[in-house]
């Protein structure tokens, strides 16, 4: 109790003598402002004023008074420094339009190679800003349009650390540490190699988000040496630059955030490193006055606590630091109770423990329920917002719903009476076509009978004309020649089969062309098949024909129907042996393992078929011959027949010699 009746006094003190300090200092550099004509001391008055203010209301408005007076003054170097402070005030508050704003100021205040450093760090900024507020897709897409933009150097090293810093932020808001990782180390490097003065704005830019991908991947001494680094990167900086020129600058804001970095990573410093870093913190007690630098003091304060195990001072720096965790961000409190209980549990004090832990569950029950309260506060504003809006939009509309209706009307009886139109118009152009397709059907399909009739009356006519005549012959009882009436005999027998293997032929594509179910099968000697039917063309044969079969010296047995598959190889031979009149008919069978196939081939030396007629002479009623003995029925039969025994029938395209019919049948 005493310590912290002891820490409050201290503090209060502080905070009066910091006000009234700061009262006095504020009213001479005002009265430097009014008093001096030179424009030079007027703006290092302002900056001073805007130092003074740091995070504070004033700092924006003495900021916008240095920019216009180191305008007037024509120092570039001031403009650029008074617009870069402003855009990135304005970035931390995430006011975007504003921070976009002074950018364009700073973009049009000097050459391009010149603005290029500022502008290139406030685009990282702005990006890291977007991201925190989930607004990824914003910030990629503006990263890209600017990236993408024509005349943008992407091999100038500014350009390529931006885009390796976002690109590394993009990952880390989607929780990849370790693919941001060489991302943020790239961009940290690159920053290491620019000259000091700019380079170390881009290496205090980038280490953070650096050092967090360095803590998730646990590179605990990689991260102690990154803020040391960077700890004493501060402090030359200071020395060079601000200890002098601005005294009134804040710098232990920033060797806070190092001391607490530090301290967080307390059980790979060395006690005497723990040590020394605590005391810098201690010995900064009394200028520290915004919620957010005593946040960071007892975070700083309560890691090196618990590090030393001295849970009394723990317990109660985790109490100052839930304090300021209410004002600056509430949604770390729950954490901070959470610690309290692991406290309390490490004292061996379980009660306590259980009873922070409880209370630990019910902030964060509250703290959700008061998230859900505002967003749904935020519905209720944008309902009533949008409610008013409809509202206004409904009186607007009132005074012109009779022209609406009319017009609409209008519109939709003219819209009806082209879609009548249209519709009627395509119908028609339909009909038309359908018509002319049906006509050029029905064209082709009274060629197709003509044609069958013309070739089925020949076909039948000639055998026809055989068995009346010499049935005519045989039944005159004037001839007696009995050699020639059985000779006479046998011609009428081989025409009235010719006669009934046509009909045969008709009947077997009608039953085929009526469904599409495989035919039946049974295993048959395929080998045997050949053989037969190659017997059976031999009784035709012509003097000029060598007739062959190579067949394997084993039976070959499939699954197949003997009868259709007779027929086919029949009709193959037969078709082989009307066009040829000199050369060799080969039946040729082979197995093939690989692929799982029996393959039939009858290649013969004939007239061929040209290569546009191989697929049209497998359509029904085709003859490329109009005079040559057939129906045409024969290919289309028998692709027919190849289809339903689930094989395949076509013309082999490389063989020259004549033709080459190939019919493929599964094992």
């Amino acid at each position: 109790m005493k310590y912290i009746v002891c820490y409050i006094l201290t503090s209060i003190w502080g905070i009066l003598v910091a006000v009234g300090n700061i009262s006095v200092t504020r009213d001479s550099l005002l009265n430097v402002v009014k008093a001096s004509s030179d424009l030079s001391c007027r703006v290092t008055a302002y900056r001073n004023l805007a130092d003074l203010y740091f995070e504070k209301p004033e700092e924006a408005d003495f900021l916008n008074k240095m920019y216009f007076t180191a305008k007037e003054a024509g120092d570039k170097a001031q403009v650029f420094d008074a617009l870069s402070d402003l855009a990135f005030l304005y970035t931390k508050a995430y006011h975007a339009d504003s921070a976009l704003y002074y950018m364009r100021l700073l973009e049009k205040s000097g050459r391009p190679e010149e603005t290029l450093p500022h502008l290139s760090l406030l685009r990282m900024r702005l990006f890291e800003g977007r991201v925190r507020n989930n607004e990824t897709e914003t910030a990629i897409a503006e990263e890209l349009a600017f990236v993408n933009k024509k005349g943008v150097d992407k091999k100038n090293i500014y350009i390529q650390m931006e885009q390796a810093y976002t690109t590394g932020c993009a990952l880390c808001s989607e929780s990849k540490y370790k693919e941001a990782n060489p991302y943020l180390e790239t961009a940290y490097n690159l920053a290491c190699q620019l000259p000091y003065k700019e380079g170390f704005k881009f290496r205090a830019c980038t280490v953070w988000n650096f050092l967090s991908t360095l803590s998730f991947m646990d590179q605990k001494g990689r991260y102690i040496a990154c803020v040391e680094d960077l700890l004493r990167q501060y402090e030359k900086y200071y020395e060079l630059y601000y200890a002098r020129q601005r005294p009134f600058y804040n710098i232990n804001v920033r060797y806070l955030q190092c001391y607490t970095s530090l301290l967080m990573r307390a059980d790979q410093l060395s006690d005497q490193q723990a040590e020394y870093y605590y005391n810098q913190i201690v010995g900064m007690r009394s200028q520290i006055t915004e919620p957010i630098d005593k946040y960071n003091y007892f975070l700083g304060m309560n890691n090196y606590y618990l590090h030393k195990h001295e849970y009394d001072k723990a317990l109660k720096t985790n109490d100052s630091l839930i304090k300021y965790a209410w004002i600056i961000s509430p949604s770390n409190v729950p954490d901070l109770l959470d610690v309290n209980s692991q406290i309390y549990e490490a004292m061996g004090d379980y009660e306590n423990a259980f009873k922070h832990h409880k209370f630990h569950m019910q902030v964060k029950d509250s703290i959700n329920s008061a998230s859900l309260e505002e967003q749904l506060g935020e519905l209720q504003v944008k309902y009533e917002v949008d409610k008013l809006h409809n509202e206004n939009c409904r009186l607007e509309m009132k005074n012109r719903l009779i022209l609406v209706i009319t017009l609409f009307i209008v519109l939709l009886l003219v819209t009806g009476i082209c879609c009548y139109l249209f519709y009627t118009l395509k119908r028609e152009r339909r009909m038309k076509k359908m018509l002319g397709e049906l006509n050029k059907k029905v064209g082709e399909s009274e060629k197709m009978k003509t044609a069958f009739i013309n070739s089925m009356c020949h076909e039948i006519r000639t055998p026809l004309n055989a068995i009346v005549g010499f049935s005519g012959i045989i039944t005159d009882m004037t001839i007696e020649d009995e050699k020639a009436k059985k000779e006479y005999y046998t011609l009428i027998t081989a025409n009235a089969e010719i006669l009934a293997s046509l009909i045969d032929h008709l009947l077997i594509v009608a039953n085929l062309d009526s469904s599409d179910a495989s035919l039946p099968c049974e295993p048959a000697n395929v080998s045997n098949v050949c053989r037969q039917e190659m017997g059976k063309l031999e009784q035709w044969a012509k003097p000029g024909v060598t007739y062959r079969m190579e067949l394997p010296e084993d039976e070959i047995s499939v699954s197949t129907n003997e009868q259709y598959l007779s027929l086919v190889i029949e009709n193959l031979l037969n078709n082989a042996n009307k066009f040829t009149d000199t050369g060799t008919i080969t039946l040729k069978m082979r197995l093939d393992k690989t692929q799982g196939t029996l393959r039939i081939e009858v290649a013969d030396t004939g007239c061929g078929i040209p290569s546009e007629k191989r697929e049209e002479v497998f359509q029904r009623f085709t003859k490329l011959d109009e005079f040559a003995q057939g129906n045409g029925l024969g290919l289309y039969l028998s692709r027919l027949i190849i289809k339903r025994l689930s094989g395949s029938i076509f013309i082999d395209p490389d063989y020259t010699e004549g033709t080459r019919m190939v019919i493929d049948l599964p094992l």
